[in-house]
């Protein structure tokens, strides 16, 4: 995927009064544009952009009280929306949409808005595209419209909204765990028992930063976290899981599952021996299947589903012949 790049034509100029005498002006600079890195304000030292006093000066200048200190911001690029891969936007589509709502099969390998690092094609950028008028209406930019999230490597239905009222309302289902949700996991190792609930409290990991554990109740920092999982299958060494969350933690079921033994299938961050080489495309083995809520403004239920993707199916027929159900029945 490649960055679509634009160049702003305009300048900026600020101008900063000084109180504190005695800073440098390069460190008086940072300590009011924390946006600029160490190596752009030297730059902009370089190229004469910086002016004490309205005279051009060195970046190791003493500042006395009531001076000005004025950078001229030169134009620079500027990212606008990735071009998106064309195998993922194939592999995304609409499971529900009316004027309020819309609900997509959100495919693995797809964040839902942006994060930090390499800026790719989101989520947010294909409301953007598709609804641009609707977009136009939230605040954030970076993700309008967005209900709540997946996992970049998580698949299935993502609810979207197509003005803030909408997403307000939705969010607050959300909250009041009104939303019924439902996945399908493969877990690495045979999962003994066919109905398990796990509600032990989440943290996030005191080393890893990103990664999240389980923890005791009163831990601070803790939050209550709840799981149910019912064993569909066993093929080989994996078993399918219908997984319904109660409660929407960061990467929740990805840490109960690790918790109790039984990581998602391809999850190496959690700890999955699940070998997914030689997969197009495999993610972690872990689908949004159903999701159940209140239409905020019609009052009716809604239910949405969707069946197991392709590279489930994939792992499904790979494995040895012990299952007892279909891939077809789910």
């Amino acid at each position: 995927m490649q960055e679509k790049k634009i160049t702003e034509t305009s300048n900026e100029s600020r101008t900063f009064k000084v109180s504190v005498p005695g800073l440098r002006i390069d460190r008086f600079l940072g300590d009011q544009l924390k946006q600029f890195s160490r190596t752009q304000l030297e730059t902009f030292f370089g190229s004469h952009l910086v002016l004490l006093n309205g005279l051009s000066c060195k970046k190791s200048e003493k500042l006395k009280s009531g001076d000005l200190v004025t950078l001229t911001i030169p134009p620079r690029e500027i990212a606008t929306e990735p071009t998106p891969d064309p195998e993922i936007l194939e592999e995304l589509s609409i499971l529900f949409e009316d004027e309020w709502i819309v609900a997509i099969q959100k495919p693995s390998g797809l964040s839902v808005h942006p994060g930090s690092g390499l800026r790719e094609y989101t989520v947010a950028d294909y409301f953007r595209t598709h609804y641009p008028d609707s977009a136009t209406l939230f605040k954030e930019k970076d993700r309008p419209g967005i209900v709540h999230r997946l996992d970049k490597d998580t698949s299935g239905i993502l609810l979207m909204g197509k003005n803030p009222p909408v997403v307000d309302a939705l969010q607050n289902e959300f909250r009041q765990r009104k939303i019924k949700k439902t996945y399908l996991a493969w877990v690495d190792g045979v999962v003994k028992t066919p109905f398990r609930r796990i509600s032990t409290p989440i943290i996030r990991h005191p080393r890893l930063r990103i990664r999240y554990t389980t923890a005791k109740p009163d831990a601070p920092g803790s939050r209550e976290a709840l799981t149910e999982f019912r064993l569909l299958a066993v093929r080989g060494n994996k078993s399918l899981l219908r997984i319904r969350l109660f409660t929407g933690r960061t990467h929740q079921i990805r840490v109960h599952m690790s918790s109790i033994g039984h990581p998602i299938c391809g999850d190496h961050l959690y700890g999955s021996h699940t070998s997914l080489q030689g997969f197009s495309e495999a993610g972690i083995m872990l689908h949004a299947h159903r999701l159940s809520f209140q239409h905020p403004f019609l009052g009716h239920r809604i239910d949405i589903f969707s069946i197991m993707p392709q590279r489930m199916r994939a792992l499904w027929r790979s494995s040895l012949p012990d299952c007892h159900r279909s891939p077809n029945e789910l």
